[in-house]
């Protein structure tokens, strides 16, 4: 059974900006919960990060360690990242609950770099 999740926050900063920061799986440490890494594992079919790359993250939830990957599905930015799960555990009542306070730590941190 497919789960489609939506969160939305109005970050008071370009659309470019947000998706520079929030596009570059080098800072989901930095303002996803429970993300303590992720590593692009799989390039994009022309090279780098686009659709088709993979990138596995490494999370802990209750304390235990979750590797899971994520394909890239669509990547039009600053408008769309969208990525599926392939590989780990589905947390999908933790991850409804966690998308409002990333998206809220996501706006802390671009507001505060200025």
């Amino acid at each position: 059974m497919p789960i489609d999740v939506t969160a939305e926050r109005v970050v008071p900063l370009s659309p470019e900006r947000v998706a520079a920061y929030a596009m570059d799986r080098r800072h989901d440490a930095e303002w996803t919960q429970g993300v303590r890494r992720a590593e692009l594992t799989r390039e994009a079919d022309g090279g780098g990060f686009g659709v088709g790359a993979e990138v596995t993250r490494t999370a802990y939830f209750l304390g235990r360690r979750i590797d899971y990957v994520l394909r890239v599905a669509g990547y039009e930015p600053p408008r769309l990242l969208d990525m599926v799960s392939v590989a780990g555990p589905l947390l999908a009542r933790q991850v409804r609950a966690d998308l409002v306070k990333d998206l809220r730590d996501l706006e802390a941190r671009l507001v505060e770099q200025g």
